[in-house]
């Protein structure tokens, strides 16, 4: 089965670790029924880290961690409600408050690290093309940033309550060479090493 069309990193990592939902959904088109697709917790967490980070780094190239650890509580309070309201109910309000001091300090390390190697965030959601084996790619980083020889890099966060999720990163053969892959297609360094 040859792609139709051009496919993003996510959509290659879909066909690695499950060929026949990808076969299905990316291949194919078929979408699950709306009530179905609901996003679960982890999902909105995740989709909520990566607002959170991309308004800190809004027409900024760099900030300090004390500053995305103040700003990043106060950007998570006003859009928790719009973005993750499941957080809200009363049987919720403990995983909230764990929820949003782990994201807060997570972020604030995030930025310490960026900083010690003195990498400017360039851009969030930056679009990426390029090509594997004649197969068009298509997809977009959550952050891109350079050193100051100009040289690129690429930061692709997640956000996971699985305990599975990191042995997946770290051990799984099929999963970690997508991103060298992607990296060397795209031109940008391979940075998954220090995030370890």
């Amino acid at each position: 089965i040859a792609p139709t069309r051009a496919l993003s990193y996510s959509q290659i990592d879909n066909f690695i670790t499950c060929p026949t939902g990808w076969l299905l959904k990316d291949y194919l088109g078929l979408q699950m029924p709306p009530a179905l697709s609901l996003p679960h917790k982890s999902m909105m967490m995740g989709t909520l880290a990566h607002k959170v980070v991309e308004l800190l780094y809004q027409n900024k190239e760099m900030i300090t961690a004390a500053e995305a650890k103040e700003k990043a509580g106060k950007i998570f309070d006003k859009l928790i409600s719009e973005m993750a309201a499941v957080f809200l109910l009363d049987e919720n309000k403990l995983e909230k408050i764990r929820f949003r001091e782990t994201l807060v300090n997570s972020i604030s390390t995030l930025v310490a690290e960026i900083n010690t190697r003195k990498l400017l965030v360039k851009s969030c959601e930056k679009e990426l093309t390029g090509t594997f084996e004649g197969m068009a790619l298509k997809g977009f980083c959550d952050l891109y940033l350079e050193d100051a020889a100009g040289n690129g890099f690429v930061i692709d966060m997640k956000w996971s309550t699985s305990p599975d999720y990191e042995d997946k990163v770290n051990k799984n053969n099929d999963f970690t060479p997508i991103y060298f892959r992607v990296d060397r297609i795209t031109g940008i360094k391979r940075t998954l090493e220090w995030m370890k």
